[in-house]
């Protein structure tokens, strides 16, 4: 993924959709809205997390980094469930979060 070519906004943007996606899986939907701009503007505890949050958490967090890992993108599980875990957080904010640290092949 030519890394000198990803601006911070092209990277936020990619990972926006993938954690948008992933969010949308039908074995793990956790997200309840449609649109885009709504989704990220929302607050990660307003995400579906189901009973168990924790469980769920963690099993949002393999699939992500998984996902990310097929793009050569390189994000730590235990990154991604710290920013997870702060439900205030809105996902445009987790996203940029993820940025600063994610290492883009």
């Amino acid at each position: 993924m030519g890394n000198q070519f990803l601006t911070s906004e092209k990277r936020e943007r990619w990972l926006g959709k993938i954690y948008f996606g992933v969010s949308k899986t039908p074995n793990h939907n956790i997200n309840p809205y449609e649109d885009t701009f709504e989704f990220m503007e929302a607050s990660i505890g307003s995400l579906q997390w189901g009973q168990d949050i924790n469980h769920s958490k963690k099993e949002f967090a393999w699939r992500y980094v998984q996902i990310l890992d097929l793009y050569d993108i390189k994000l730590s599980e235990s990154s991604v469930l710290e920013i997870l875990n702060n439900d205030q957080l809105r996902n445009i904010d987790a996203i940029k979060k993820w940025v600063e640290i994610a290492q883009f092949g």
